[in-house]
């Protein structure tokens, strides 16, 4: 089966005044069916430096292997990993060169064909809207992730939990690190929300269910709708977005398809 993919996206520096810069950073190759959100690590030195790290080495080696035709699920899930493993290297060797913790979190979705393969170090998150329902996708490296799954905290108590923002894993840290990986297959109409947190902690499931509902067909307008909802609740991190939603294509789509795909351009945006 054949799929079209569109995309829209939004970043920002939020208005917390602990932000000089915009710290987060994201990657569209839409082309490549690669998408991907980077969060340089709060408290960390240089985090905009991180995660422009982290979202150029993934586009460098996407770019080296997009004449690859070995494409089985096998080799996308190695291929993924190689991605996160790059990257981490990458920070890590210039922590050591900067001597001062330099990191990342990441999240990287490859689509194949009917399925995608997803990636993530930390707590930055990959939501799918499908059959009218939100689905978190990831799981948190996160201290109060570690909490829940203990049954250490109650669910009233996770929004004011004071420690929310330290997470268990990142790129950069160690000289290796351990990535969650998943497939997911795709159906028609499923819309991808990969985030970070400086999304999700002013956008309640709710909200962001209630958002896609309501403009479902305009991409841009969920982004624009996930910013303002942060932006009324105090914008307290930086903010980013990449929405990629799914459709299927009939004969006629997959011939025009074919015919456009040199023509598309690779983005990339960082900040």
């Amino acid at each position: 089966m054949n799929f079209s993919i569109q995309t829209a996206s939004i970043t920002d520096k939020g208005l917390s005044s602990n932000y000089a810069v915009n710290e987060d950073s994201c990657l569209i190759l839409e082309a490549d069916g690669v998408f991907a959100v980077a969060d340089g690590v709060g408290g960390a030195n240089a985090g905009d430096i991180a995660s422009q790290t982290a979202i150029s080495t993934v586009r460098a080696l996407i770019l080296r292997e997009k004449n690859n035709d070995q494409k089985t699920k096998e080799n996308s899930i190695a291929f993924i990993k190689e991605l996160i493993k790059a990257g981490n290297q990458a920070i890590h060797a210039l922590a050591k060169a900067r001597r001062q913790q330099i990191a990342s979190t990441l999240v990287i979705m490859l689509i194949e064909e009917d399925y995608a393969i997803l990636g993530h170090v930390g707590d930055s998150r990959i939501y799918v809207y499908r059959d009218k329902k939100l689905i978190q996708l990831t799981r948190d490296h996160s201290k109060l992730q570690n909490l829940i799954d203990n049954n250490l905290i109650k669910p009233a108590e996770e929004s004011d939990f004071q420690d929310r923002h330290i997470i268990t894993r990142a790129l950069g840290i160690k000289s290796t690190v351990e990535p969650g990986i998943q497939t997911v297959n795709l159906k028609d109409k499923d819309l991808f929300i990969l985030c970070t947190d400086g999304i999700y902690i002013h956008n309640s499931d709710e909200e962001m269910l209630a958002n896609i509902e309501q403009n479902r067909g305009k991409l841009q307008k969920i982004c624009d709708v996930l910013k303002e909802n942060c932006y009324e609740k105090g914008a307290t991190d930086n903010l980013t977005a990449v929405v990629v939603k799914i459709a299927t294509l009939d004969m006629d789509e997959q011939e025009t398809k074919i015919m456009r795909a040199p023509d598309y351009i690779d983005t990339i945006i960082k900040k």
